[in-house]
């Protein structure tokens, strides 16, 4: 009788020895990728924390309220008696606010960030008088969006802290919040790391993520959804009870921002491959919370009242009948807006600060395109990963749906009824499903030169060494120099 017990222990020996030095490479990936991040990330969002003026970030009024309420106890929007939905903050919040108007510094760059206002910012009185504050255009929100910043202001209330240092404290606590979970989800994430650290060390996302945005937990669990989704299509039969939190963090996600409750689709591609019912139970779940929280908002004053702020005539219901008598005019809509629009999408979508009245210079955009191009190269040849094809295509449809949606979205509650042109739809908005895009085509070939990550990672430290002076001076030029 054959003992071949000593062939299976070399065998095995072989095959740790052939995996030892690929082990070793994506461990030296995940340092290199994750410490570059991190170094970039950390100075950038501090500099931008506190060299914004407060409220110059879009819609940072809304989010600030929305914090603001949870702290004084209205944890959920309230419909208001004036109309419209929000909750109760104090005086001080109120007059924080007026001394930087949004409306008062947009698309005036004669209307500077001085002294004096900063001086009047940190003597506000009222802190103890609770007012009804409005915030229709958030309350799509949940309150789960602004739980980082408010416990942090909550805090800075606790210490003594005036207005205006607890409102950089907001801000700093989601650019901590942005920091931790973008860093997590490159070291974790099997491949795409180039991918990962270049859309997440844009302008505008970093822009983003220095502000009280709800777009911070939207990109931090983006990041985290897209590296569990991939870890999890490595394994041959993932087991249902790996897909649920998963399931629960894209649940989370969609009532944050509701184009990705997309990602349900590649979910529902990995269950399929254990049984019918982890195909559908974990997805339909995500889809159905979605659903529950979108009906809900969409029957309250919130909703109403965010479309009669917009100017001419908006209607979702007149919109829809619009497009049920005449379905093929999508057709001509979209050729339209991508005609149009497009090169302000890739413009907002790299960086244009303030209400998207602060640009960047011309040769940034094209260094940025150039740098995402060797980027998003680097992650499709390198690392090459074993994911089915099923799995890269539902990846790839997430990513059309969501921008579908996007596009729906802002058609039916930002675009004038008829309109063939859809309005409202910014650039920063597909930072997330850039991400989605990338992964499916990240670790594509086979083709790994030894140097690319290296190459790549001294291409992209040059870019952004450029985008940390060049972000800066625009903003010193547009809010403080004369």
């Amino acid at each position: 009788m054959i003992d071949i017990r000593p062939m299976i222990r070399e065998s095995r020996l072989e095959m740790a020895a052939a995996s030892a030095p690929m082990e070793k490479a994506t461990l030296t990936s995940r340092r290199l990728w994750t410490w570059l991040f991190i170094a970039v990330a950390l100075p950038y969002v501090l500099v931008l924390v506190f060299l914004t003026p407060p409220f110059q970030v879009p819609d940072e009024s809304e989010h600030y309220f929305y914090a603001r309420a949870i702290t004084t106890g209205s944890i959920l929007p309230q419909d208001l008696p004036n109309g419209g939905r929000g909750g109760f903050v104090t005086q001080a919040d109120v007059e924080l606010e007026a001394i930087f108007p949004s409306v008062t510094f947009h698309f005036h760059p004669e209307m500077k960030a001085t002294p004096a206002l900063f001086d009047q910012a940190r003597h506000v009185g009222g802190a103890d008088v609770l007012v009804p504050a409005g915030y229709s255009g958030a309350a799509v929100y949940p309150p789960l969006a602004y739980a980082v910043p408010a416990l942090a202001m909550w805090g800075a209330d606790a210490l003594g802290l005036r207005r205006l240092q607890a409102f950089y404290a907001g801000r700093l606590a989601n650019a901590l919040l942005f920091i931790a979970a973008i860093a997590a989800a490159i070291w974790i994430a099997p491949t795409g790391r180039p991918a990962f650290a270049f859309i997440f060390l844009l302008p505008m996302s970093l822009y983003q993520a220095a502000s009280l945005s709800a777009d911070v937990p939207a990109f931090a669990l983006t990041a985290i959804i897209c590296a569990l989704l991939v870890r999890a299509a490595l394994t041959p039969s993932p087991a249902e009870s790996r897909l649920w939190p998963i399931a629960i963090l894209i649940a989370i996600l969609a009532t944050i921002k509701s184009p990705l409750v997309a990602l349900a689709v590649p979910l529902a591609v990995l269950g399929w491959r254990v049984s019918t019912r982890a195909a559908l139970l974990p997805a339909l779940a995500a889809v159905g919370v979605w659903l529950a929280w979108t009906y809900g908002f969409v029957l309250t004053d919130a909703f109403d009242a965010r479309l009669k702020t917009i100017p001419g005539g908006v209607s979702a219901r007149d919109q829809v009948h619009f497009l049920l008598s005449h379905p093929l005019s999508i057709i001509p809509i979209a050729i339209e807006t991508f005609r149009q629009k497009t090169i302000t999408y890739v413009a907002s979508g790299i960086g244009v600060f303030g209400a998207f009245d602060t640009p960047l210079a011309l040769w940034f955009y094209l260094l940025a395109l150039a740098s995402g191009l060797a980027a998003f190269t680097c992650s499709s040849v390198s690392e090459p990963v074993k994911v089915s094809r099923p799995f890269r295509l539902a990846l790839a449809a997430a990513g059309v749906i969501a921008t579908a949606l996007i596009f729906g979205a802002l058609y039916l509650t930002w675009t004038p009824v008829g309109s063939g042109l859809v309005l409202g739809v910014q650039g920063r908005y597909f930072i997330p499903v850039l991400l989605v895009l990338a992964l499916s085509v990240s670790g594509l070939t086979h083709f790994h030169p030894p140097a690319t990550e290296r190459l790549t990672a001294a291409v992209l430290s040059f870019f952004y060494a450029l985008s940390l002076c060049h972000a800066p001076f625009v903003l010193l030029s547009r809010y403080y120099l004369t």
